[in-house]
């Protein structure tokens, strides 16, 4: 039995032309896949996740993959400075809504909202050349029309940091293909949790790159008593918590689990939107294990009416299989049965 494992992994660690090829400098690369047909579309953090902005029609995106009626794409584009704070390794939109243009000082193709967070790999004057990746209606866009869209051919000026590469290289067949150069940590995501540690030469297929790590595949052979399928394809809450990505995201789920509490998500929950009403889950005989159940309003009064630590049926889809704050499952619920 083949088992395929997607994780990240230093981007350093990989060696070889190949995967240096994969993962060039934007004003090199070959033109984008899609662009906006729609006059305005949201551009979101998940199919079912909080809103990233907006961008307008003929904004050029680069396709990354999707799934459900679903585009994930990669975004480039341009900011203004003082409409960006640094966050990290990242830059984070300081503004409520921050102006996305083609080129420096360029026409907008869109906007972003306050606090999301983007890849600077360039500059220009008072203006930062950035990268982001969101998610799209399958219906808005359609393949890049090479004429929709001018060319910023102005000759790029050198940078301090020259390793600031482009963020989402698409896939491609071999050209991916690489060995760690030395012993390295798989990881579950940059900086996340160590899912296991690969030795020096092992062989690696690269899928896209972010912010000096580069997300890889793994494939090898376990025993087949080692490996528990899920019964009908539907991830459990232990699927999904041993998951070292968030590939279940999306998928439909029905659990059951204990009601702790009716809550409303902050500001500081950014797997939400502002105001959202949830309930606190958790496993039964899941050692503590919590699950996020996102309530539209016709369910709160649902909840509302039942006692703590009662059990609950939830059907819905998956937000995401690791929410930022906590690491918990987030559940966009469509039915809740007491």
């Amino acid at each position: 039995m083949c088992l395929r494992t997607t994780s990240i992994v230093a981007a350093w660690l990989l060696a070889g032309p190949a995967l240096a090829a994969g993962v060039t400098a934007r004003r090199g690369a070959p033109p984008p896949d899609l662009e906006v047909v729609v006059p305005s579309v949201e551009l979101r953090w998940s199919s079912t996740g909080r809103l990233l902005g907006t961008l307008r029609q003929g904004a050029p995106l680069d396709r990354l993959g999707g799934r459900g009626g679903w585009t994930r794409a990669g975004v480039h584009g341009w900011m203004r400075a003082a409409d960006l704070v640094r966050a990290g390794e990242k830059w984070a939109v300081a503004v409520e809504r921050g102006e996305l243009a083609r080129s420096a000082a360029g026409p907008a193709m869109g906007s972003l909202v306050r606090g999301v967070e983007v890849t600077r790999v360039g500059d220009r004057g008072e203006w930062y050349e950035i990268e982001l990746i969101g998610w799209l209606p399958d219906s808005t866009v359609a393949e890049h029309a090479p004429s929709a869209a001018p060319v910023d051919s102005t000759p790029a000026p050198a940078r301090a940091d020259s390793s600031v590469a482009r963020s989402f290289a698409p896939p491609t067949a071999r050209a991916g293909m690489a060995r760690t150069a030395d012993g390295v940590e798989l990881r579950s995501a940059p900086e996340g949790s160590v899912v296991t540690r690969l030795p020096a030469g092992a062989v690696v297929e690269s899928h896209e790159a972010r912010g000096g790590w580069t997300r890889v595949t793994v494939e090898g052979w376990v025993p087949s008593a080692a490996v528990r399928l899920t019964s009908g394809g539907t991830p459990t809450p232990a699927d999904v918590a041993a998951a070292p990505d968030d590939r279940f995201a999306g998928r439909p789920v029905e659990w059951s689990l204990e009601l702790v509490a009716l809550q409303e998500a902050g500001p500081y929950r950014s797997d939400f939107d502002p105001g959202e009403r949830f309930a606190l889950a958790r496993v039964p005989d899941g050692g503590g294990a919590t699950v996020y159940v996102v309530l539209p309003p016709s369910l709160v009064p649902v909840v509302q009416g039942l006692s703590a630590f009662q059990p609950i049926r939830v059907t819905g889809r998956l937000r995401t299989g690791h929410s930022s704050l906590t690491g918990a499952p987030i559940v966009d619920a469509s039915e809740v049965v007491p």
